[in-house]
């Protein structure tokens, strides 16, 4: 920040001593079309959760949200909300579920093909799921604050300031 908006910020009241920083996590979900099943070369439907990470006084982070958050109450229903208002989409989109890898015998999340139930898991499967979609549709959910123990000069035009 030049000095010349830092002593207008400062006059306009645009900071303030905060004793814990804020920090707002926007998520998308992504409802995918997978082209191919790795065990039937059939099409099926499942979808990830992105986020982007904002902390005040830094620039946006992108994030993969952790594998439990495809299971949570408000990503299904926003799923089935979803769904249920494009029939067109025209694959089953399926839900996920914990089990444990067949290989790695890792505890993972796994989507199954919607004509074969094959088992397609999110991170630990060989056959890249991720190279053989394209995006159905970008859903945004609604995003959350935390605060951390993190006390800072905050600045804010809007001042909406962390505390």
């Amino acid at each position: 920040m030049s000095v010349k908006d830092a002593v207008s910020a400062l006059l306009n009241r645009e900071f303030k001593w905060c004793d814990k920083r804020r920090v707002r996590k926007i998520e998308t979900l992504s409802l995918l079309h997978v082209k191919n099943c790795p065990h039937c070369r059939k099409p099926f439907g499942m979808y990830v959760v992105t986020g982007i990470e904002i902390e005040c006084g830094e620039s946006p982070r992108h994030t993969y949200t952790e594998d439990r958050r495809l299971m949570e109450t408000d990503v299904f229903e926003a799923v089935e909300s979803y769904v249920k208002a494009h029939p067109e989409i025209g694959v089953p989109i399926s839900e996920p579920r914990r089990m444990a890898h067949p290989i790695t015998h890792r505890s993972d999340i796994a989507f199954t093909c919607g004509s074969c139930n094959g088992l397609i898991f999110v991170n630990h499967d060989h056959w890249r799921w991720c190279n053989n979609h394209e995006r159905i549709a970008e859903i945004p959910l609604p995003w959350s604050d935390s605060h951390w123990d993190s006390p800072h000069w905050c600045h804010s035009k809007e001042l909406d300031f962390c505390c």
